[in-house]
């Protein structure tokens, strides 16, 4: 594998799994993919052999918003090694993010019932 350096961006929603490939100047890469949530075995070994087949380019990190079954995110963690050996960093929904002089808050008394895809 040759080229610039990717990320591997994947959102774990309840119905489905969507991924895609972002050069680390922020744009969109070669590769991108989605699939129906199902058994965790059908989906770790579909999306290994996917992203064997149609990512040709070095991934320095797999980042992911998860809101499916932990089992399903587990399988995702599975595949990221089997296919990259690196594993998935997920985000979670924050009661307060700052950075930059740019404050975010979230409203929820119970700051992790808003969904990190939302977030």
């Amino acid at each position: 594998m040759t080229g610039p350096v990717h990320w591997l961006l994947i959102d774990a929603g309840n119905s489905a799994l969507k991924w895609v490939l972002m050069s680390l100047d922020g744009r969109v890469g070669p590769a991108h993919g989605s699939r129906r949530n199902g058994q965790p075995t059908d989906t770790e070994t579909a999306l290994t052999a996917d992203w064997r087949e149609r990512v040709g380019v070095p991934v320095q990190a797999v980042y992911g918003c998860g809101v499916t079954a932990p089992v399903l995110m587990r399988a995702v963690e599975r595949a990221a090694r089997h296919a990259f050996s690196l594993p998935v960093h997920w985000f979670e929904t924050q009661p307060l993010f700052e950075h930059d002089g740019v404050v975010l808050r979230n409203g929820y008394r119970e700051p992790s019932q808003l969904g990190v895809d939302r977030w």
